[in-house]
């Protein structure tokens, strides 16, 4: 009997934990995807052609000038999102193992392992989600700069990117 009710609280830690994953990804209809996705467009559409009319050197100052702009933007944008989803993840997996450590221990024991956890997931979470926006802008950054490799839209492909994050 007991037996089946520790089945049963498992299988609903893990649905709530999945729930929670699933609310956390980015939505194509979410107003702040679609407004960082014009944002990227239309810089990416900027730097199109002042890559393709790149004879000169104000085009280049004028791109360098541009530059920061989506990348600051989109980068805050992607931090938050990805910091989010790595958090929910977090969540997730603390229901998950919560849920089994319950099963086994006593409460007491779980609180007190819950605390310590909790701290080393967030020092976790901050850096793994600024290090995959790092990563994101130093490759939009750097490309858009690049003679005729800047005509590709890495600003629109950062955001895109951002969207099929698991």
């Amino acid at each position: 009997m007991e037996d089946q009710k520790a089945k049963a609280a498992l299988k609903s830690a893990s649905e709530k934990a999945d729930q929670i994953v699933s609310n956390a990804k980015v939505s194509p209809f979410d107003l702040d995807f679609l407004i960082m996705l014009h944002v990227a467009v239309g810089f990416d559409v900027v730097f199109f052609f002042l890559a393709l009319f790149d004879a000169s050197t104000i085009t280049w100052l004028i791109r360098m000038v541009l530059n920061p702009i989506p990348l600051v933007t989109i980068g805050i944008w992607d931090y938050k999102k990805t910091g989010q989803l790595e958090k929910a993840k977090s969540n997730a997996q603390s229901i998950k193992s919560r849920a089994q450590e319950a099963v086994k221990k006593a409460q007491k024991m779980a609180q007190k392992m819950e605390k310590k956890a909790a701290e080393k997931a967030a020092k976790k979470i901050a850096m793994k989600s600024g290090a995959k926006v790092v990563g994101k802008a130093a490759l939009a950054g750097g490309g858009t700069i690049l003679p005729f490799i800047g005509m590709y839209p890495f600003y629109t492909h950062w955001v895109l990117k951002t969207l099929k994050a698991k």
